[in-house]
């Protein structure tokens, strides 16, 4: 049955990338274009991120309670239903107001987490932990590759079409999912107790399980501090592109298209099972290249240089997104999985929040110097985590011949 389920789950990977990728072109270049403000673009995405910290704990009860099969099928008609109303309500009126993009964001947010944690425990499911890492980086390698693919097909069509072809293709890629999904055998998990009384328990022992492994916080630090970058670049980068280099949205597509192909590196390289590349310092290695990348992605102004370093750029974060992802899945049990990675998402979109806020409440004087900042921010605080680290680990050293002679 793994065997059987393996592969649905790969194809369903496919599917999935496609949406994200068309949803994220879609709403971060139209609501520019509606809007013409690069601080609603980022509010937009503040609202995704406040949705992850707000509904973050009910939703992880959610997928440790429930089938994830069925989970996955009702998050993604819930994504294919909100993305065709919007496509059709912007093709009845090309100046939809931008209130209804924070709405469509805040249901996406909502369900799209769901199915992560969901996606997540099926891959737990049908693979030994052993495996486990190499798996994760597969998924994500495919995954990324269909995000590139949607990224540059959603920015073709809408150049040649309108915005709401694009959403129609974001909603298609989801529909398409479900008849895969369908074709998954079910999956027994081994829910937590039902019902609203139990609601409470379900919380306070996921968070406890989280709060008391040092193993965990350490991780949520890095996916606060360095993995947010992203976040940035999809509040952002349209106003990079189109208001800094007077460019359009061929050349956003094709500088967002190239993110996904790093990570698809990244992903390639990690699912070899180098040793190296699973040392304990190598997340903290990651954290510091992210904030150089970005530091110099903010002085080019060229559309090929741009690409190279935004792909460099999705590689250093996948591989460092990958590393966390992999190392959570081997700690957790089937019944924690659901509430650890949204207290860990919860930690990723507290750190998106700050980054996204930057541009409504710090006015720059291009949208480049909001990636600079954010750079030298990332490299000073991944440097004392990295510093912080390294001293522990000297103190274990030079106490464990103490301890033999006790």
């Amino acid at each position: 049955m793994q065997q059987h389920n393996l592969r649905f789950l790969y194809f369903m990977e496919c599917f999935a990338g496609l949406a994200r990728g068309s949803y994220l072109v879609c709403i971060g270049w139209t609501t520019l274009i509606v809007s013409d403000d690069i601080a609603a673009v980022g509010q937009v995405f503040i609202t995704a991120m406040l949705t992850s910290i707000l509904a973050g704990p009910i939703i992880g009860i959610i997928v440790d309670r429930y089938n994830r099969k069925y989970l996955t099928i009702i998050t993604h008609f819930a994504l294919a239903m909100t993305l065709l109303v919007l496509g059709l309500a912007l093709s009845e009126n090309h100046q939809l107001p931008v209130f209804w993009f924070f709405i469509a964001v805040i249901i996406v947010t909502f369900f799209r987490l769901i199915y992560q944690g969901s996606h997540d425990g099926l891959i737990h499911a049908n693979v030994n932990k052993d495996k486990l890492a190499s798996a994760v980086a597969r998924f994500r390698g495919l995954h990324l590759l269909a995000t590139a693919a949607g990224t540059l097909l959603t920015g073709f069509i809408i150049d040649q079409q309108s915005p709401a072809a694009g959403f129609y293709f974001a909603a298609g890629s989801s529909v398409v999912l479900i008849f895969t999904v369908i074709s998954i055998k079910y999956v027994s998990v081994n829910n937590t107790v039902v019902g609203a009384n139990s609601f409470f328990t379900d919380f306070s022992s996921g968070l406890a399980f989280f709060r008391n492994s040092p193993q965990l916080l350490i991780l949520a630090l890095i996916a606060a501090i360095a993995l947010p970058i992203g976040q940035l670049s999809n509040a952002i980068l349209s106003s990079f592109i189109r208001d800094d280099l007077a460019l359009g949205s061929d050349a956003f597509g094709f500088v967002d298209a190239a993110w996904p192909v790093g990570g698809m590196l990244a992903a390639m390289l990690l699912s070899l099972g180098l040793k190296k590349l699973a040392a304990a310092n190598m997340v903290y290695i990651l954290a510091v290249l992210i904030g150089l990348i970005t530091v110099i992605f903010s002085a080019m102004s060229s559309i090929i240089p741009l690409a190279i370093l935004h792909a460099a750029l999705g590689f250093c974060v996948w591989m460092c997104r990958i590393t966390i992802d992999s190392r959570v899945l081997q700690i957790c049990t089937e019944q924690t999985i659901g509430r650890t990675k949204a207290y860990l998402e919860m930690a990723f979109s507290v750190g998106a929040l700050l980054m996204c806020l930057s541009p409504t409440f710090v006015k720059l004087s291009s949208s480049s110097d909001y990636f600079y900042y954010w750079g030298l921010v990332i490299i000073f605080f991944s440097s004392i985590l990295a510093w912080d680290q390294r001293r522990k680990f000297k103190q274990e050293i030079e106490s464990a011949p103490a301890k033999r002679a006790v």
